[in-house]
């Protein structure tokens, strides 16, 4: 009873602080993008805000928004939680990384939206993603899985690498059950020790059926971005293949989709919204569509601000697509920068495959977050049960 009630009030300070961040700005705010011949950078496009401001807005806009809901069927039991607000942002980021993989799969990159959208890749890709455990990757799915897998409790704040883990259980979960093998079902691969692994990829797509969405969990410093890393992280955007990086700040995840200057452009998941009405009259394609939503304001945050736990997120539908992914990554990402984000290789170091061997391929995926992922979401209390990594 006593670790409930501190649960509980630790959830009920961070809902006020997440209050005081949206009113008071303290993260960011909504704005248009600004006036400046510097180019903007959205997921692999370049804009120049001046001539192409338009079809900035309209990339923009068309990016899939994931926010906390409230009413939506209780997650786990009856008197499990009916919002996640609080405690649900990275795996709202979570669900939007993977919801741009799919519109990527479905439409292409040069998809747009528009208010009166009924296309079947649209809509099929929003039901993905409806507040009910029937929905493949609902938030109950991504919860329930965390609790089962990582022994995450339901209610508890991710960090990037165990929402992608999460991700990565649920995926392989749904392509088991599917029975439509025309509809595609990404494998996810989580590539740990900062190290991307061609040979690993290559392992886990097999015939290369389905596409690949590819998850770097980094630390780029103990409490703060180190500045060495920045130009790395705003060079991911310059990759065509990249579907965004999820981070933020400590309690605060945000999907960070572009790049402008020395600030970044974000989809901010902590705006509470309501589920869809399940009782209305209306077509099932209408009713999943309202579950999801367009922003058509930007948010931008200065990288310097930027918590050094994150994920970075990259999109590849076949072989040929992984080996330009991989050919970018070393040309931007490695032989441009004095210090690079991650490495890449063609395959495992002895050490590595020993590791493996010594733990099995069950443990490896859930053996460590990167340093300070979740702990440094927890509150400062003294008894809390969240582990710490000393660097």
């Amino acid at each position: 009873m006593r670790r409930l009630r501190q649960r509980l009030s630790r959830l009920r300070r961070r809902m006020l602080f997440e209050d005081l961040l949206v009113t008071e700005g303290c993260v960011g705010g909504a704005y248009g993008f600004p006036q400046t011949e510097d180019p903007v950078w959205l997921l692999g496009v370049k804009y120049c805000p001046l001539r192409q401001r338009q079809a900035l807005e309209d990339d923009f806009r068309s990016r899939i928004w994931m926010t906390y809901r409230r009413g939506f069927p209780s997650i786990g039991a009856p008197d499990g939680p009916t919002s996640d607000r609080g405690w649900g942002c990275m795996l709202r980021c979570g669900q939007m990384v993977l919801a741009e993989a799919l519109i990527r799969a479905t439409a292409g990159r040069n998809w747009r939206w528009t208010p009166n959208e009924r296309s079947d890749a649209y809509l099929r890709t929003v039901a993905q993603f409806a507040d009910v455990e029937q929905a493949p990757f609902s938030i109950h799915q991504i919860a329930l899985t965390g609790e089962r897998t990582a022994h995450k409790p339901i209610g508890t704040w991710f960090g990037p690498n165990t929402v992608g883990q999460a991700l990565r259980h649920v995926s392989a979960a749904r392509a088991a059950r599917a029975t439509d093998r025309t509809w595609p079902v990404p494998v996810l691969h989580v590539a740990m020790d900062s190290c991307v692994v061609k040979s690993d990829v290559r392992a886990v797509c097999g015939d290369w059926h389905q596409p690949l969405v590819l998850l770097v969990p980094l630390r780029l410093g103990l409490t703060e971005l180190n500045p060495v890393y920045a130009s790395g992280v705003k060079a991911c955007f310059t990759i065509p293949h990249c579907v965004g990086i999820i981070g933020g700040t400590p309690n605060h995840a945000l999907y960070f989709v572009g790049c402008v200057d020395s600030r970044l452009v974000y989809l901010d998941p902590h705006t509470t919204q309501p589920a869809a009405s399940v009782g209305r009259k209306c077509t099932e394609a209408e009713r999943e569509a309202d579950l999801t939503y367009h922003c058509a304001l930007p948010c931008f945050m200065r990288i310097s601000s930027l918590d050094p736990s994150l994920a970075v997120a990259f999109y590849c539908g076949s072989e040929q697509q992984f080996e330009s992914l991989c050919e970018h990554i070393q040309r931007i990402l490695i032989d441009t920068e004095k210090y690079p984000l991650f490495e890449l290789r063609d395959s495992q170091l002895d050490w590595q495959s020993a590791a493996v061997d010594f733990l099995g391929a069950a443990a490896a995926p859930w053996d460590a977050e990167p340093a300070g992922d979740d702990s440094r979401a927890a509150d400062d209390d003294s008894d809390s049960e969240d582990d710490f990594v000393v660097l």
